[in-house]
């Protein structure tokens, strides 16, 4: 759907949903600036079977984690469960950015201080995934 808008020479075409993911983005991407990133709690936690070094970034990152709105525990062996994730971010897709989250920590070639929001994953990243995820909720008609 689209918006016809008058300007001073001729008319302002904006595609509402694209429109719709922009603003999604720039919210999430404030909170997540600010450390401020709801959360919300799962009823059934997602189990995520990870490998030792995974695993020990996770543990070791934690409060990391939380700052983006992430609630991960010890689950035992290789896996964590993932208890809380940010509110603006669905189920499907939780999984995939811990791994995304973890991946990139490894990658890094300079020691990361978790604690540091100027180090590891930028919340731009996180924001992108939420606007892309407006993409995919039924448009109504």
């Amino acid at each position: 759907m689209f918006i016809l808008a008058p300007i001073k020479n001729g008319i302002l075409l904006i595609d509402q949903h694209a429109a719709h993911e922009r603003i999604l983005y720039e919210q999430a991407l404030e909170e997540l600036k600010e450390g401020r990133a709801d959360s919300q709690q799962l009823l059934f936690p997602i189990v995520i079977e990870l490998s030792p070094t995974e695993k020990a970034v996770v543990l070791s990152g934690n409060d990391y984690f939380r700052r983006f709105g992430f609630e991960l525990q010890d689950f035992g062996g290789n896996a964590v469960s993932l208890a809380a994730l940010p509110a603006f971010m669905k189920d499907s897709s939780a999984e995939s950015a811990v791994r995304d989250m973890v991946r990139y920590l490894l990658e890094e070639k300079r020691a990361v201080h978790f604690n540091d929001p100027k180090n590891g994953l930028q919340p731009r990243s996180l924001a992108e995934r939420q606007s892309r995820q407006a993409r995919s909720f039924p448009k109504k008609k």
